[in-house]
């Protein structure tokens, strides 16, 4: 039987190494779940190079082919979006949105948004761009984690393409491959009431006591989340989905 396989998508300013101690974490207690972190083309260091909506999703879909099935695929907020309009191949078995926006069919992010100003930690200038804004993401992306880990993680925000998350997404794919929402109970970002609204629509939903980036202050934890959801869908009439 295949090995099954974790494709970890990153969200608004952030990259892969996001996912390092995930990561890490996976090779120290879970050595037979195969894993990778893709980029998403609408974040990066060069504002004039950066991707849109159908980019990111495309992105997914190659990552996920190139790890071979079966995948489960784990979103973290924005990335959510990216992968609801991606359009994986059958290698793809389960969706995980962590945290995550997980909008309908035709719908954006903004559209989830309340009416008024944008949140105290983004700004989207006139050139179209999205940044973070530095005296906000502390606590509100980071709510959890020490003041070292904060000043790591502000070192690597880059821009983003900010009509990603006015750009509505194509048919849902959690519409048609099986879902889990991983609700993080002190969210600050994404708060806990929107995230019962996308969580209505997936399959599962499993809580987790952590604020916005559990990736960096609660990653073994959540390894071993992510391991156990990656099995499960690699064999759901043998093996439980932890809850």
């Amino acid at each position: 039987m295949p090995t099954p396989a974790l494709l970890l998508v990153h969200g608004s300013w952030h990259g892969p190494c996001c996912w390092e101690r995930v990561e890490a974490a996976l090779d120290a207690d879970f050595p037979a779940i195969r894993h990778a972190a893709v980029a998403l083309p609408s974040c990066g260091s060069d504002p004039a190079r950066l991707g849109d909506l159908a980019a990111d999703g495309a992105a997914i879909a190659s990552a996920a082919r190139g790890l071979g099935g079966p995948v489960t695929v784990v979103a973290h907020s924005y990335g959510g979006v990216a992968l609801t309009n991606a359009v994986p191949g059958p290698e793809v078995v389960h969706l995980a949105y962590l945290g995550a926006f997980m909008p309908a069919t035709g719908r954006s992010l903004v559209s989830y948004l309340p009416p008024g100003p944008l949140p105290p930690y983004v700004t989207i200038g006139a050139d179209g761009i999205a940044r973070s804004v530095a005296g906000a993401v502390g606590e509100f992306l980071y709510g959890d984690c020490t003041p070292e880990d904060v000043a790591w993680a502000k070192a690597r925000l880059v821009p983003q393409n900010g009509a990603v998350v006015t750009t509505p997404v194509g048919p849902a794919a959690w519409q048609r491959i099986p879902s889990t929402y991983l609700l993080l109970t002190e969210d600050l970002a994404v708060p806990v009431p929107l995230q019962r609204v996308f969580a209505a629509q997936a399959g599962r939903t499993i809580e987790m006591a952590a604020s916005h980036s559990p990736f960096m202050s609660k990653a073994p934890a959540l390894a071993g989340l992510l391991a156990g959801l990656a099995a499960a869908a690699a064999a759901p009439a043998t093996v439980a989905v932890p809850v």
